[in-house]
């Protein structure tokens, strides 16, 4: 079934060394509910290596 987007961002932190699974599911349950899921793990993050980590995530 089709969820309709509500565009909401939802920021996920991405430590992913050893939490690959649970980074993918909390990714889908978060999707599948119409949000703008953002975690550098899926690449939803633009990420400008002249930037640190907080300012790309700011940016985003």
């Amino acid at each position: 079934m089709y969820k309709e987007r509500n565009h909401i961002k939802v920021f996920v932190s991405s430590t992913v060394y050893d939490f690959e699974s649970q980074l993918d599911m909390v990714y889908s349950t978060l999707d599948g509910y119409g949000h703008d899921v953002m975690m550098s793990h899926k690449g939803t993050i633009p990420l400008d290596s002249k930037l640190s980590n907080l300012e790309n995530c700011l940016n985003a």
